[in-house]
């Protein structure tokens, strides 16, 4: 008897100590689980941010190109007259919208890995996906066949055609994602398209900056001349040298912000690359790409929200 009885206890503290282990392990997995889809979630925001702001870049690219186009006709007017066919666009509707279809895919992307970390369930997202994957794909033509970046040929034509590739995988992944290959299997097979995306982003920007900066400086020029031309009061004369000195100001500004959105486009890149590390132990690189990430979309946010009260 005391025997049986010694045996039945060994079993129940080693059936105790098994459902502890399990438990442990278990616990364990959710919390790893939650701390990876608390930073994919982070990444995804960030992400969406970044976007939104280059968007936001190409508005105030079209408007400065505008107003430079206004201030010329205001200065040339007496003796040129006016002329509106002369007025045109900076980008025209298929390369602004294949460049902002680019931009929602890289937000979208990055909303649908936090949505396949979660539990949601994937049917409506999934037919909203396929749909907007199509719609890339038709864009993608766009870009192959239009000056799309920047007005200009910016991109080589070895990394117009790694862009079109990786915008064309990234539409065929959202017409045909599944949630059983796993987030990890999609960052990996993503990756490459993202690091082209994200290349040809940047040299958008950098181009972008190029041009803005070209637009304020004619901006300056045409104001000082319409000073020095014009037969103002003193307080007229005082408030257009202010509007000049605002112009200069506010010219360093947007520099700085497009130097900040290409930053914030490359930080998007190195996030991305060492996004599987938030299935790791060691978090802290990834968790540093993050933030930096974070900061460089808030800041950039941050200018344009000023604008907006302006």
């Amino acid at each position: 008897m005391k025997a049986n009885y010694e045996s039945s206890n060994a079993l129940i503290r080693l059936w105790a100590t098994g459902i502890t282990a399990v438990t442990l392990l278990l616990l364990a997995g959710c919390v790893s689980t939650d701390a990876a889809l608390t930073r994919i979630n982070a990444f995804s925001e960030a992400t969406t941010l970044a976007a939104s702001n280059t968007k936001a870049a190409y508005d105030t690219a079209e408007r400065k190109y505008y107003d430079v186009q206004v201030l010329r006709s205001v200065v040339s007017y007496d003796t040129a007259g006016f002329h509106p066919e002369k007025f045109q666009t900076l980008f025209t509707a298929e390369t602004r919208g294949a460049r902002e279809a680019v931009l929602d895919a890289l937000a979208l992307y990055s909303q649908k890995l936090a949505v396949m970390m979660g539990n949601e369930q994937l049917d409506e997202f999934d037919a909203a996906t396929r749909r907007f994957g199509e719609e890339l794909g038709r864009v993608n033509n766009t870009i192959g066949t239009t000056k799309t970046f920047s007005g200009e040929r910016v991109l080589e034509a070895n990394e117009l055609r790694a862009v079109t590739t990786a915008v064309g995988k990234l539409g065929e992944w959202f017409i045909r994602a599944k949630r059983e290959k796993g987030v990890r299997a999609v960052i990996r097979e993503m990756d490459p398209q993202v690091e082209a995306i994200t290349a040809a982003l940047a040299k958008d920007l950098q181009a972008l900056r190029r041009i803005v900066r070209n637009q304020y400086t004619q901006l300056q020029m045409s104001e000082d001349k319409y000073i020095r031309d014009s037969r103002f009061d003193p307080p007229a004369k005082r408030q257009a040298i202010g509007t000049l000195a605002h112009l200069i100001v506010e010219a360093r500004e947007a520099d700085a912000t497009y130097a900040a959105m290409e930053r914030s486009i490359t930080a998007l890149r190195k996030a991305h690359g060492r996004l599987l590390d938030v299935f790791t132990d060691n978090k802290v690189e990834i968790d540093a790409r993050i933030r930096e990430l974070a900061a460089e979309a808030q800041r950039v946010k941050k200018f344009y929200d000023s604008l907006e009260r302006k």
